[in-house]
């Protein structure tokens, strides 16, 4: 039986159909509302959101990111915004988080500290932290 075979097999197991499911069941939860901005957010619109992403996008290839890198800080910062309300002047911080967040994942030590010292401009105001406690 060659792997392949041996995969299609295992699929016929109920306890794989059932892990499936559970599986498939935590990514809806981990997934953002799909009209969060009109749900949720009453301080921001879809073209605020927008901008904050054109500006991420330019930080990456500034800093030469991997697109993992920043498809991973943009859902990062969706689940945020799914979840609960964001002020207008913490929108940009909490995308800068998720981009922080996410570059943690994807660079080296030596590289992530370097961007780090750089991407900090834009902290003080809030942190991540405090924006899920107004939650």
């Amino acid at each position: 039986m060659d792997e392949i075979e041996k995969a299609a097999a295992s699929l016929d197991h109920p306890q794989t159909w059932f892990s499936i499911h559970q599986y498939l069941s935590y990514l809806k939860l981990e997934t953002p509302l799909p009209d969060y901005m009109e749900k949720v957010q009453n301080q921001l619109s879809p073209i605020m959101r927008e901008h904050m992403v054109n500006r991420l996008v330019e930080v990456a290839e500034w800093y030469q990111l991997l697109p993992e890198t920043l498809h991973l800080s943009i859902s990062y910062t969706d689940r945020i915004l799914s979840s609960g309300a964001v002020p207008k002047n913490k929108l940009m911080i909490l995308g800068f988080d998720g981009l922080q967040l996410s570059a943690v994942h994807t660079l080296d030590d030596c590289c992530f500290g370097h961007f780090l010292g750089k991407i900090h401009v834009v902290h003080r105001s809030a942190s991540l932290g405090e924006l899920r406690q107004n939650h």
